[in-house]
């Protein structure tokens, strides 16, 4: 190559490395202008949305950047933001309560009126008492909350200290109307005495919780004629008798779609309330999950049948992890022993107490191979969950004794379908 020609090519290099500079200090220059144009995603709103509620679900301090560094993300982000929503009493309240402060928000904000999806109202330290007389500002709050013209509502938690027949009319008109909802998919009662026959105002409801002490009572006169059809009943602290008035052919709660049951009860009233179950409920359940509390005697009752019970696919056996009892996996394993051969079991879930890992190991775990073996060969998944109660329990002796000791004893199961986990018992209280 002759000099000219060199001395031409590196000249020809050089100037396009200068126009590739100059190039990008004009686009620095022109998006620094005000009138600049702006970036804008080319995709579809929904599929924006979706991606940010993949990657960054409830991380609010990044979802809150967000919205305040890109405009163009900012809809999607007071979406996420406003999606869920608890308004919770506070121990000690200077001012005005929640309640209070969450009605004034309401007022001076239409939009929530299509972000909110979940909305959570618990008054932990009776501060609502929602009494006929006299009508205090919570309760105002409370009823306009409750009145608010809510056009994506979901799921509400509505949790309150009270009594059905000490509320006042205007209160109860105002639990009648969210109720009736027709976007309401998901109902969670806590610590309040409704009488069944207000559920039928849910004539749209999916799944239905009650917790922390919620009754639903048998009332006199029913309010409507209207039935609901959920297929999750969540049953808290449940007795055989109230299951019953639940399940009851006069009560607006028609079983038939039910696909999940869940209920804590004491060890010696699960047979009972499984034996007041209607047949049209046992047939249905395809999901089933119990909780054993603390027992009000010493007697240690023998495990129940599930004999009946010939479509779970499903089943989840825990244990009251504040009384734990060193003989309920034992419990659990023969309560699945009972479960007819025609059950298609495809996930097994069983929770404990973890204080002491040989007490683990000394349950009958040759018996559930056995029927791992016999009977559910198609086991997708078996989670076995230990909650250890102090912080020094979490060791990496304990956290790692299940996963090395369990497959030994379980060679039934295939690759990949045995999860252990040990979590301390706060993480369930936070």
């Amino acid at each position: 190559m002759s000099l000219s020609s060199l001395r031409r090519r590196t000249k020809e290099k050089g100037q396009r490395v200068k126009d590739a500079i100059r190039g990008v200090l004009d686009n620095l220059e022109l998006l620094g202008s005000p009138s600049a144009p702006r970036w804008m995603l080319p995709l579809p709103a929904d599929l924006i949305y979706l991606i940010i509620d993949k990657y960054l679900d409830r991380d609010w301090g990044t979802v809150k950047n967000l919205s305040l560094t890109n405009r163009s993300l900012t809809p999607y982000c007071r979406k996420l933001l406003l999606r869920r929503i608890a308004v919770i009493t506070v121990k000690h309240e200077n001012s005005n309560t929640p309640f209070e402060r969450f009605a004034v928000l309401l007022k001076g904000g239409p939009h929530f009126s299509e972000l909110v999806e979940e909305l959570r109202i618990v008054d932990r330290h009776f501060c609502v008492l929602p009494g006929p007389e006299p009508i205090s500002k919570p309760q105002i709050a409370i009823r306009t909350i409750l009145t608010y013209d809510w056009r994506s509502l979901r799921r509400l938690h509505l949790g309150l200290q009270a009594e059905w027949n000490l509320m006042s009319t205007e209160m109860r008109s105002s639990i009648q109307r969210v109720l009736a909802l027709p976007t309401l998919r998901e109902l969670v009662l806590s610590a309040l005495q409704i009488p069944v026959s207000w559920l039928s105002e849910c004539t749209h409801l999916e799944v239905l919780e009650l917790r922390n002490g919620c009754k639903a009572v048998q009332s006199i006169t029913p309010i409507s004629t209207g039935f609901v059809a959920p297929q999750s009943l969540l049953v808290h602290h449940t007795t055989p008798s109230e299951l019953a008035t639940l399940l009851s052919p006069t009560s607006p709660l028609k079983p038939d779609a039910l696909n999940h049951l869940s209920f804590a009860a004491p060890r010696g009233t699960v047979d009972d309330i499984f034996r007041s179950l209607p047949l049209t409920v046992i047939r249905s359940i395809r999901s089933l999950e119990t909780i054993l509390i603390q027992q009000t005697d010493s007697n240690d009752p023998p495990a129940p049948s599930l004999e009946a019970f010939a479509n779970l696919t499903s089943i989840s056996i825990g244990e009251d992890i504040t009384t734990p009892n060193p003989s309920s996996l034992d419990w659990a394993i023969q309560m699945l022993s009972s479960l007819p051969p025609t059950a298609r079991l495809r996930t097994i879930k069983l929770s404990f107490r973890y204080d002491d890992p040989k007490h683990i190991m000394a349950a009958d775990w040759a018996k559930l191979n056995q029927l791992i073996e016999r009977r559910w060969r198609r086991l997708e998944r078996l989670n076995v969950t230990g909650y250890a109660r102090y912080p020094l329990e979490m060791d990496w002796y304990r956290l790692d004794y299940l996963k090395r000791r369990l497959p030994a004893v379980l060679p039934s199961l295939r690759a990949g379908v045995l999860a252990t986990e040990v979590r301390n018992v706060y993480d369930l209280w936070n």
